[in-house]
Parts: C-alpha cells; structure tokens; sequence
C-alpha cells in the first residue's frame, strides 16, 4: 500500500508540474520586456544631456543571465512516475502482489537459515556422538586385551599348577614305593629273625 500511495503522489506532482511552469515564464517575459523599455528610454536622453560633450563609449550593458533550464531528470522521473501509475491502475493487485513476493522470499531465507543452524548442530550432533563412539571402541580394544593378558596369565597360572600337582604326585608315588620297600625289607628283617630262632632253638 505504502509503494502505491508513492507512485499516486509522484505522478501527481508530475502533473502538476507542467501547469506551474506557465506562469513564471509570463513574468519572465513581462520582466525583461520591462527591463528593455527603461533602457531604450535611458538611450534617447542620454543625447540630450550630451550635446556639447564628445561622444564616449557607452558602457556595457548588463545582460540578464536566462534561467537554467530544468534538469532532464524532471521529465524521465515524471514520465517514470507516470508509467508507475499506470502500471497500478492496469494491475491493482501488482503491488500487493510484489509485497506477497518479498514476504515469501524473506520467509523462504528464514527458513533456508534455519535449515543450515539445524543442518550445523546436527553435524555437530553427529561428530560428538562418532567421537564418543571411538573412545568407546577404544575403551573396548583395550579391556579386550587387558582381558586377553589376564586369560593368559591364567593359563599360565593353570599349568603352573598341573606341573606342581604333577611333580607332587610323583614325589607322593615315591614315598610309598620308599614306604613299600621299607616294610618289605622290615618282613623280611622278621622273617630272618624267626629262621635263626628256630635254628637257633634246634
């Protein structure tokens, strides 16, 4: 509505341009025709003052600078003006329509805005969750191989183990065998004993 009120008033001074031209030109004329006459009376008494004097040179009349002409961007501007009202006179709606465009792209570049801040923390999002997710790999190579180390610290602890159960094992099956031996060196010990006796007592 602003954008249509502006193009009536334009179009409206430049109508009523040409119209308040007229009359300063008529005063122009008036004025420098006025000028003219005092002048020609100026010269035809000047003979008569003169008479017994010689001649001089008369000085300079002063020329009446003319008005500058109008700028040539008074016309352009008008006839844009008018070209303008025209235009919202043929399409009322235009203006209207321009204002419905602007809104629309301005709510389009909020919105292209918002997108990339959403776009922006998603990736930021995302980064902060792939590094989480590496420390987590991270943390989980490295109890798998503190796992490994202590299964195989235990494996070799399991046959740490068998060997010294193994080699007790032994040492135990010796010490019957000795203990074996021992008590059959001990019976025949007896036996012996008993044989002397009976020889002994026959």
């Amino acid at each position: 509505m602003t954008r249509l009120l502006f193009a009536a008033g334009v179009a409206a001074l430049a109508i009523a341009a040409p119209a308040t031209a007229g009359p300063r030109d008529q005063n122009d004329n008036t004025e420098n025709q006025a000028q003219a006459a005092r002048q020609g009376g100026r010269g035809q008494r000047a003979p008569a003052v003169q008479q017994g004097q010689p001649k001089a040179n008369p000085a300079p009349r002063m020329q009446r600078q003319e008005p500058a002409a109008p700028p040539i961007e008074r016309p352009q501007r008008a006839a844009g003006a008018q070209m303008r009202a025209n235009e919202v006179r043929q399409n009322p709606a235009a203006p209207q329509q321009q204002v419905r465009a602007e809104r629309e792209q301005a709510q389009s570049r909020a919105a292209q805005q918002q997108q990339l801040q959403v776009n922006r923390q998603q990736q930021v999002q995302t980064r902060i969750e792939q590094q989480q997710q590496v420390r987590a790999n991270r943390e989980q190579a490295q109890s798998r191989a503190a796992q490994q180390q202590q299964l195989q610290a235990n494996r070799q602890q399991q046959v740490q183990t068998r060997i010294e159960q193994q080699r007790q094992v032994r040492a135990s099956r010796q010490q019957a065998q000795s203990r074996a031996a021992q008590q059959q060196q001990l019976q025949a010990n007896r036996q012996q004993q008993v044989q002397t006796r009976i020889e002994q007592q026959q």
